[in-house]
């Protein structure tokens, strides 16, 4: 019998949805889904979430993402049926009836420096894999070295 190769014995699974929860602080990502439910038509470009990021709710803004790719121009109620009865249309939902993050002024700023924050974690998140890749010696470390080099420049 074949065994599984070793990305698929070392690949986190994606997390499950975290929903709303008003006595902690918002997720970055849910922040950004919230402000991009106010004017989806207007969304800037998303970076793609790499299958298996652990950032909370990273599969749903990756969903979205795919979704304002294939539906540009999107609106509220387009993209809230497409994922109606989904565990994302939930996040969607709830998120939807939360107030107002930011002012409606500052939306398009607001989510620019969202998907600014965004693509930080996902370098240190891509960082803190390869550092994992490193020491199950799928990596070398100067495979490594050259990686945080490049992210530097």
């Amino acid at each position: 019998m074949a065994e599984p190769p070793l990305d698929a014995l070392t690949e986190t699974p994606p997390q499950a949805l975290v929903m709303p929860n008003p006595d902690r602080p918002e997720p970055l990502i849910n922040r950004i889904l919230w402000m991009i439910l106010q004017a989806p038509e207007a969304t800037p470009e998303l970076p793609p979430i790499p299958r298996g990021s652990q950032l909370t709710n990273g599969s749903a803004l990756e969903a979205v993402r795919l979704y304002l790719t294939d539906a540009k121009p999107g609106s509220t109620a387009a993209l809230m049926g497409h994922f109606s009865g989904t565990e994302i249309g939930r996040l969607l939902s709830r998120l939807l009836k939360r107030e107002a993050l930011v002012t409606s002024a500052d939306i398009a700023q607001e989510l620019r420096d969202g998907i600014v924050q965004l693509k930080r974690q996902l370098v240190t998140e891509s960082m803190r894999q390869m550092a994992q890749d490193v020491r199950l010696g799928r990596l070398s470390a100067e495979d490594l070295n050259e990686a945080l080099a490049a992210h530097k420049k």
